[in-house]
């Protein structure tokens, strides 16, 4: 199995604790050609990345940055088990996004999730969020989730 890890976006701080990170203005050069290397590599393998997910707790804000961590590993692991329980390999690249005044931070995940299994993935998830409905504007949801078919440009010419 061949892994790729790209983290973009955070800068893990040397002061003795664990997952805490600063915020950055964005990505820089070298952050966008990993992501987009990523991109590619998935495809290569035979894995588009086809699937967008944002998830955004609705309390985000009165958590501790441990929390944070916790929270979104948490979902990232959900989105591993799936796969591994529908017979592929987990497949994505992901990054948590925070508004500059450091409120509304969320989850952005694009991953790959074969045709076959998009529509019950769309239920399966909404399934692990008690309370939740995909985000429609409403300020009363627990979760804000938002799911997008993302379109990849195959080395064929095929979009998917």
């Amino acid at each position: 199995m061949t892994s790729r890890h790209v983290r973009a976006g955070a800068r893990v701080q040397n002061n003795g604790h664990s997952n805490v990170r600063h915020s950055t203005n964005g990505l820089d050069t070298d952050q966008v050609k990993e992501l987009n290397s990523a991109w590619h590599h998935a495809a290569t393998i035979g894995l588009p990345l086809n699937s967008f997910v944002s998830v955004r707790p609705i309390d985000i804000d009165d958590m501790s940055p441990a929390e944070r961590c916790r929270r979104f590993a948490v979902i990232r692991n959900k989105l591993g088990v799936y796969a591994r329980l529908r017979g592929f390999e987990p497949t994505s690249i992901w990054s948590r996004e925070v508004n500059p005044d450091g409120t509304g931070e969320h989850l952005h995940v694009i991953a790959h999730i074969p045709r076959k299994h998009l529509s019950d993935f769309e239920k399966t998830v909404l399934g692990w969020f008690p309370g939740v409905r995909e985000a429609d504007g409403g300020d009363h949801l627990e979760w804000a989730i938002i799911f997008r078919l993302a379109c990849w440009d195959g080395p064929d010419g095929i979009v998917l």
